[in-house]
């Protein structure tokens, strides 16, 4: 994945779908992907999350461009978690402060109930701590 995080950006959009295509996709290439994506893609997008979850999208009718993530990302997202959501708080972590740092809390919060329901029961609390740190953090 180290190789097309080092083209630009268009170009590696392109080939991801071949790259991904044959799960599992270890967890280091998602986090190359991610983190390609919010370096030099745009975080947040007019396209108020495209090809998300219901969980996610339910809320979407009323939420102006400015407040939501790019759909790239939002996908690359979704993919990670269906294959790594059960063991990656930081994965989890990542996703729901996206949303955080565009205000998008309702989001986030979404996110955060997801991961709740996803995570093996023993990362809970990890996670749960992790994140209000990341809400203090974020706030201030």
């Amino acid at each position: 994945a180290e190789w097309l995080c080092r083209l630009n950006l268009s170009r590696a959009r392109e080939l991801r779908p071949a790259l991904l295509r044959s799960p599992p996709t270890p967890l280091r290439v998602h986090e190359a992907l991610l983190a390609h994506e919010t370096a030099e893609g745009p975080l947040y997008g007019k396209s108020v999350l495209q090809g998300a979850s219901a969980d996610l999208a339910g809320q979407s009718g009323g939420v102006s461009a400015r407040c939501c993530v790019a759909a790239e990302l939002v996908a690359l997202f979704e993919r990670a978690v269906s294959e790594h959501g059960d063991d990656s708080v930081d994965l989890w972590l990542h996703y729901a402060r996206c949303h955080l740092r565009q205000g998008a809390f309702a989001k986030a919060s979404a996110v955060h109930d997801r991961a709740l329901r996803v995570l093996k029961e023993q990362l809970h609390s990890d996670f749960v701590t992790r994140y209000q740190e990341a809400l203090r953090g974020d706030a201030e």
